[in-house]
């Protein structure tokens, strides 16, 4: 007897988020897969101070998947990294991944390093407001501060704690992940998502989809943060990917029992 099960599927915010923050996106799709959107180190319910990368790899690694059981991980942003990275640390563990407005890395570590250790001062020394709001000031974010919901993206940040965020700003610097773009054809099958004006990422999407004929999808008239920017977008990419996939199943032994054929 053949059964379907449907993908267990982890999610992963961006710097400053949640796991709330795929909520919008999650929207009717409850029956589509088991959905664990998670609270990265540092980051809404999780109020640690990560020091590693491996730290956000350990809230991966500790979510039971059943036997048999594609495991798909979509990751925004930071989380969209996290993914990426913990792919290729466990090669055959992962069905497929979706990411969303995410860096493959740089070669220039240093100058990295240096910024982000610039911020992790003021998260960690300022108050949490002032920083959030001169964190979102950068060319970056310029369409979602043009966005009507930006008010609100404000105040929710703010919540966080500041310390905790700074950990995990250095933790999960881009500069200690290196450049993973080499890799990419080490990934299992991936849909990338953008905004079309993340205009920093257009020469990634271009080389994604170009050179390492990656499924790219460049999202109109919206900029980096998808989630807030256009959540029904990543919604319908959601559930596409889920639906195009290839059906897994597992095969069952049926034991007869008397009267059944």
């Amino acid at each position: 007897m053949l059964l379907q099960k449907k993908p267990k599927v982890i999610l992963l915010h961006g710097f400053l988020g949640s796991s709330l923050d795929w909520s919008d996106s999650l929207a009717g799709l409850e029956d589509l897969a088991e959905w664990v959107p998670l609270d990265l180190p540092g980051h809404g319910q999780d109020a640690s101070l990560p020091t590693k990368f491996e730290d956000a790899f350990a809230k991966i690694a500790a979510v039971s998947v059943a036997p048999n059981q594609p495991l798909y991980l979509v990751g925004y942003s930071m989380g969209g990294r996290i993914a990426l990275l913990w792919a290729l640390a466990n090669p055959g563990r992962v069905s497929r991944m979706v990411i969303l407005s995410s860096h493959t890395g740089t070669d220039e570590s240093a100058s990295r390093w240096m910024f982000d250790q610039s911020w992790a001062n003021r998260f960690s020394s300022e108050p949490l407001q002032t920083v959030i709001h001169d964190w979102y000031q950068q060319p970056l974010f310029t369409p979602l501060r043009q966005h009507s919901i930006f008010e609100k993206v404000l105040q929710k940040r703010a919540l966080g704690n500041g310390h905790s965020l700074a950990a995990a700003l250095l933790a999960f610097s881009v500069s200690k992940q290196g450049n993973l773009l080499p890799k990419v054809p080490l990934l299992p099958p991936t849909h990338w998502l953008f905004g079309e004006f993340d205009r920093s990422y257009r020469d990634l999407w271009c080389c994604l989809r170009e050179k390492y004929h990656q499924s790219v999808k460049v999202i109109p008239k919206v900029g980096h943060a998808l989630l807030v920017e256009s959540p029904l977008s990543v919604q319908k990419s959601l559930s596409r990917t889920i639906r195009a996939a290839p059906v897994e199943r597992r095969l069952l032994t049926v034991v007869d029992q008397p009267g059944q054929r």
